[in-house]
């Protein structure tokens, strides 16, 4: 036998092939590994390409349906009750998912306890902020809201409170659907989305029916959250067990999700701040409107956000942890993929929002055919998702927490300013290019971090998405 501590080589065993003389084994051992992480690449893909597409096509059917039974007004009031949800997580984000993919124990038990633990425990407090935001509106509201706007009906504040249960069983999701996203191995966390989203849908039809108002949303959306919980558990049952705690891997969390805390407030800001503000700028109805076309554009930007977190972040963290050299190669073939999504999703957007709205929605919806025009620049934002993912590979969640919070600033800025010297258009637009202004920031900071890499392509991509905005807002006139 060959002496192994000595340096020798064991030999191969009996049946396998040997080497050809003169060849490389590492070579053929790092090609191997190329092309299975294509594979993966390619199959997580289309694996989200499909099943986001198909979850967003069932959210805007029922859409369709359910504007058939409900008034506008009860769209408004729940994208209200999404919102505050949303910015509640937000603000106490610490990057329990991003510290799981990137982290090199994400495939210990152990570990992705002590993840499941920390998430659920955030997730009873995220719960606590709910039902404080909901008390303060219930004090607040009837004496600060403008009469005519969504936060002054005395719905409102008992929604919220109720959507509080929604996130509590939301946060006791197994951690096994982010292992699989790690792994990109999206098989089943596809299929397990799609099927919860057609329980939410035939619940919340379901509740319609029996009483037809904005209580049969809030009540569908905890059912299909329910059963998409208790099925994430018998899909990845290693990983079912008593909550455990460590503190070491907690404070590893907390070191690398601190800055994410600030960085998600701001985003929160980004993403809904305008649509808190809108929702005090304008009427209940036209604010109503606003929610369905944000519904379509949503749509299509949830598929980029769901490439982006699911396939593009889970690629970048496993080439620059494992293969750093292979990065800038990875990186120019995402980058063209990419932009050529967003430029599509916005193309279909502006040239076919008005006809869409006409065609498919009765008459009293089809002022919001000039929000989904407006909206359609949406899309071209999302180029930065590249520069983030980037920077979350390389843990530095700072440079996204200064980024956004500058942008926060032009957005309230920006909004308040149109809304007195242009209107409500303008005031739309404002708020879709706020975002914008944090992409020079994240662009250079990114190739910082990985200076093989070029960004030249990303900041042009800025001034395209300028002349966008200007050709939707002469659309929209």
């Amino acid at each position: 036998m060959a002496d192994l501590s000595a340096g020798g080589a064991a030999p191969p065993p009996p049946g396998s092939a040997s080497p050809p003389p003169g060849s490389d084994p590492d070579a053929a051992a790092r090609a191997e590994r190329g092309r299975t992480f294509r594979r993966r690449s390619l199959s997580s893909l289309a694996w989200t390409l499909g099943g986001t597409g198909l979850q967003r096509s069932l959210s805007l059917v029922s859409n369709l349906i359910l504007t058939r039974l409900l008034m506008p007004e009860a769209f408004g009031l729940m994208a209200v009750v999404v919102m505050v949800g949303v910015m509640i997580e937000l603000i106490s984000d610490i990057g329990v998912r991003q510290s799981v993919i990137r982290s090199e124990r994400g495939e210990e038990r152990h570990f992705l306890r002590v993840a499941w633990t920390v998430r659920f425990v955030r997730g009873l407090f995220v719960a606590g902020g709910v039902l404080a935001v909901a008390g303060l509106l219930w004090l607040l509201a009837p004496a600060l809201a403008p009469p005519d706007s969504v936060y002054a009906d005395p719905r409102l504040p008992a929604l919220i409170a109720v959507s509080a249960l929604t996130i509590v069983l939301g946060s006791a999701e197994s951690i096994g659907v982010i292992r699989d996203a790690r792994r990109m191995n999206l098989r089943r966390n596809t299929v397990l989305m799609t099927v919860s989203h057609v329980v939410t849908f035939a619940a919340t039809l379901g509740a319609v029916l029996i009483e037809p108002s904005v209580w049969a949303l809030v009540i569908g959306t905890a059912i299909g959250t329910a059963f998409r919980v208790l099925a994430s558990h018998a899909l990845h049952r290693d990983l079912v067990g008593p909550p455990v705690w460590d503190r070491a891997i907690a404070a590893e969390m907390w070191t690398f999700g601190r800055w994410i805390i600030g960085s998600s407030v701001a985003f929160f800001i980004l993403s809904n701040g305008g649509r808190l503000i809108l929702g005090a700028l304008l009427d209940a109805r036209a604010f109503g409107l606003f929610a369905i076309a944000m519904l379509w554009v949503q749509s299509g930007v949830t598929v980029m956000r769901a490439i982006s977190n699911s396939v593009i972040f889970s690629a970048f963290a496993e080439t620059l942890r494992d293969r750093r050299d292979a990065f800038p190669a990875l990186l120019g073939r995402a980058r063209a993929g990419f932009y050529a999504i967003l430029a599509l999703g916005f193309a279909c957007a502006l040239g076919a929002g008005d006809l869409l709205i006409r065609t498919i929605y009765p008459e009293e919806y089809y002022g919001a055919s000039v929000f989904l025009i407006l909206m359609s620049v949406d899309f071209l934002i999302r180029q930065q998702s590249l520069a983030s993912s980037i920077l979350l590979s390389e843990g530095r969640s700072a440079v996204m927490a200064v980024a956004n919070a500058v942008a926060v600033v032009v957005m309230i800025a920006g909004m308040l300013t149109a809304w007195r010297l242009a209107g409500p258009n303008a005031t739309v637009l404002a708020m879709v290019l706020a975002p914008l202004a944090a992409a020079p920031i994240l662009f250079v900071h990114a190739k910082r971090a990985v200076p093989a890499i070029s960004i030249r392509w990303d900041m042009a991509m800025i001034g395209a998405t300028l002349a966008a905005a200007g050709l939707a807002y002469l659309l929209a006139a």
